[in-house]
């Protein structure tokens, strides 16, 4: 009799009682999507390409028609992309898919899911039901692209934009290096709900290397991050002391451009 799986940590009973086959087949599709989704949270560090189909080949199970989603939700949990237009102008099906299962309920994704499970990636991306879903987000998120564009000063590798009159919360990290790709960082200021925020970020496409580590300028401030990307919070009361912080960050991050360009 053909094994079954016995996990009950499914989506609405997605799993209970499947086949083992079809069981991690699902399994991969589920963990792809939420790899896809969640591309800077804690399942990065369980769900790596090398771990993940290593995996799955322990339970001896293969499919190439996993290939792409597997592939994908690497390229997108790495931000391993082929340049700073790729992720801003969103013409991969992939990549329009990405932006659905952020924005979706979970009912939706469960969807997304089965449907993953009959149809290849670019067919579930490219369908009605995924593409009615996607147009809005892509018009508002164009409407962030221009209005970056417009809001954004660059000066000796630094391109810096303050979003809180617009009302932005946040913004696709990889926009400042689209509209001036020649900075090496950026540096931002937006308001929401909760918090005042100042957003560092360095260029991975820069035609100059990192400098600075902005995990260490951030936790001056009672931020934090990482060497290439970090934060700092504060109160939604606190916009002139964000921009004041803002300003110091940029004038440390330009200090020295010229000697270094040279």
């Amino acid at each position: 009799m053909e094994k079954r799986c016995k996990s009950r940590q499914s989506v609405s009973g997605t799993f209970k009682s499947m086949p083992r086959c079809d069981c991690l087949r699902l399994s991969s599709i589920a963990c792809g999507c939420l790899r896809l989704a969640y591309a800077n949270g804690t399942l990065s560090r369980y769900l790596t390409l090398p771990n993940y189909t290593g995996n799955l080949k322990r339970f001896g199970f293969e499919d190439a028609s996993l290939e792409p989603l597997i592939t994908w939700a690497h390229v997108i949990d790495g931000a391993f992309y082929e340049s700073a237009a790729q992720p801003v102008e969103l013409r991969e099906p992939a990549l329009q898919l990405m932006q659905v299962i952020e924005n979706a309920p979970t009912d939706f994704i469960e969807g997304v899911i089965r449907g993953l499970s009959t149809r290849t990636l670019e067919e579930v991306a490219t369908s009605d039901e995924v593409q009615d879903r996607f147009r809005p987000i892509l018009a508002s998120h164009l409407e962030t692209v221009e209005t970056i564009r417009r809001k954004a000063t660059y000066e000796r590798g630094v391109v810096t934009f303050d979003l809180v009159e617009e009302g932005l919360q946040g913004f696709n990290k990889f926009i400042p290096y689209y509209v001036r790709p020649e900075t090496t960082y950026s540096v931002a200021v937006t308001r929401g709900p909760f918090r005042t925020k100042i957003s560092v970020g360095s260029n991975p496409f820069s035609p100059r290397p990192r400098r600075h580590n902005i995990a260490s300028i951030c936790e001056r401030y009672g931020g934090g991050g990482h060497a290439v990307v970090g934060a700092v919070s504060l109160k939604t009361d606190e916009v002139e002391r964000a921009r004041q912080i803002a300003r110091e960050i940029v004038a440390e991050l330009r200090e020295g451009f010229e000697s270094r360009s040279s």
